[in-house]
């Protein structure tokens, strides 16, 4: 979660604050990078399975035009747990950049003339300025891509089934297996009532920054 959590945000800024220029075709370029979150879960799930199968995936493919052996993307603990979290990564920057981008465009521009006049470069501006104004939006957007972390099942069910062993196995989907291939349903219940209370302590952190920021 910590992993792809922080992918996200980083990305995302980086995408936010390159769309919030003035940059040609950036309407083009905004509607390319929300594909992902247009995408079903399952759908996402199964479009990187084809890419990274270790046969016939398009991803071995290259790198075999350079003379590197295939990666066993799904099929090795290592690879399969980076490759979970690149996909997630893939699939929620969209969402956090988007939100970010919200941000960004109701900042006011007095603030950064003001440190440009007085010299300020563009790294100094963006944490001196863009970060501490942007910081309710952040927290939330990192509450909210936590809680769907928690959550998450199709995209890890889809691609490797919480495998090898249980590299790629979080709560959910440990759930799932517990409950309904195990058939031990008195520890699924006890699972599910953990996970819903760790989701409604981050959901009611979720509303009281939000209530904050309507507040302030």
């Amino acid at each position: 979660m910590l992993v792809t959590v922080t992918g996200q945000l980083v990305l995302g800024m980086i995408g936010a604050l390159t769309l919030n220029t003035a940059l040609k075709g950036r309407g083009l370029l905004t509607v390319v990078v929300l594909i992902p979150m247009m995408m079903t879960p399952v759908a996402v799930g199964l479009f990187w399975r084809m890419l990274l199968n270790n046969q016939w995936g398009i991803n071995n493919y290259f790198l075999s035009l350079f003379g590197i052996d295939a990666i066993p993307w799904l099929s090795q603990s290592t690879f399969a747990f980076i490759s979970v979290c690149m996909v997630q990564i893939w699939w929620g920057v969209s969402f956090v950049m988007l939100v970010l981008l919200g941000g960004l465009s109701a900042l006011p521009p007095e603030p950064f003339e003001a440190a440009q006049v007085d010299g300020a470069g563009r790294w100094r501006s963006f944490t001196l300025i863009t970060l501490p104004s942007l910081s309710p939006v952040i927290s939330i957007v990192v509450m909210l891509r936590a809680i769907d972390a928690f959550r998450e099942f199709d995209i890890i069910y889809t691609l490797t089934q919480g495998g090898p062993g249980v590299s790629t196995r979080v709560f959910s989907l440990q759930l799932y297996l517990t409950s309904f291939e195990s058939q031990d349903f008195s520890t699924g219940a006890a699972q599910a009532l953990i996970l819903t209370t760790i989701t409604l302590l981050l959901a009611s952190r979720l509303i009281r920054s939000m209530s904050g920021e309507s507040n302030g």
